[in-house]
């Protein structure tokens, strides 16, 4: 640091890898600053010094520049703040409210007094104190939001997965409505040897071979109880016989909740009604369905609808 003894002393610090410049601050060659930056390229982003950082020490090394000064005549001159390039920028929002930030330190500081090093220290640290704070915070809901949308992910192959498995068997349940068992299992035998265009040509277009050839070997049941007892969060999947007209009984619902808990429900006159649940969910599932009974019987309704395709077990749980 090199000081001039008069009123238009400046300060001379050594560059930042990113060259930052400003009135207070007599940046080396060229040549030095292409050097230093060489040095920190190809390591990792996070390590790198920005822009804020040379900012931020030459700021400190000018404070020295004052607290040292004995006289009028020793006094720097005024300290500029950083004019940052373009892409010298370590966030976007810099660009657009580093002059209001400046605005709202200068009123927030009018009547602050630091007379020595030692005030400006302290009264850094309690504002770095919040920054840093803000800065755990953001950490915080960054690494939270990556985990979150990691299990979400999850979640959705796994609602996917089981879709496949329930269409499959809702198509095989609408091939059994229109052949008889022997034929059924001659037509998924053939399905399974993947005949799946000659199948199609016997069944026509009502009934999804590819579907019921994806579900071949699968059970539903089974493939609930492994989705509910593997997953860390909540989970739902829906689906149906693919009907247009809305008749109750021909959409349902899988919804799964971890350690080993899910509820399948019809839909019946608005309302998702239970009717199977795994043995740990089944009080929550019974639960529910009392609710929905208890007001269709203060409406005078009658049991909703809820089709054939899965069996109502729990009106043998009350």
């Amino acid at each position: 640091m090199n000081n001039q003894s008069s009123s238009n002393k400046k300060v001379t610090v050594l560059p930042t890898p990113d060259a930052v410049v400003h009135a207070a601050v007599d940046v080396k060659s060229t040549e030095q600053t292409q050097s230093t930056t060489s040095q920190v390229t190809g390591t990792d982003a996070s390590a790198r010094a920005h822009a804020g950082r040379g900012a931020v020490l030459s700021a400190l090394e000018y404070a020295s520049s004052v607290d040292a000064a004995e006289g009028i005549q020793d006094l720097p001159e005024l300290f500029k703040a950083v004019d940052y390039p373009a892409d010298g920028l370590s966030h976007g929002y810099r660009s657009t409210a580093y002059g209001r930030i400046r605005l709202d330190l200068r009123d927030i500081t009018r009547d602050w007094q630091i007379h020595t090093q030692n005030d400006l220290d302290d009264l850094l640290g309690v504002i770095a104190s919040e920054l840093v704070n803000k800065m755990n915070h953001q950490k915080r809901h960054n690494i939270n939001r990556i985990e979150n949308n990691r299990l979400q992910t999850l979640a959705d192959k796994a609602a996917a997965d089981y879709k496949v498995i329930a269409d499959g068997y809702i198509q095989q349940y609408l091939l059994r409505k229109r052949f008889s068992e022997p034929e059924v299992q001659e037509l998924l035998q053939m399905v399974a040897d993947n005949k799946i265009g000659f199948v199609r040509g016997i069944v026509g277009s009502g009934i999804d071979v590819q579907a019921v050839h994806a579900s071949i070997g699968t059970n539903w049941k089974a493939a609930a109880d492994e989705w509910a007892n593997n997953t860390t969060q909540a989970g739902s999947c829906s689906f149906s016989t693919g009907a247009t007209d809305n008749v109750d009984g021909t959409s349902f619902i899988l919804q799964v909740r971890p350690a080993g808990k899910w509820i399948l429900s019809a839909w019946a006159d608005g309302s998702w009604y239970p009717l199977q649940a795994s043995p740990v969910a089944l009080p929550d599932a019974l639960s529910d369905r009392a609710v929905i009974d208890s007001i269709r019987e203060a409406q005078t309704k009658p049991r909703p609808v809820t089709g054939d395709i899965f069996m109502d077990e729990l009106q043998y749980e009350h």
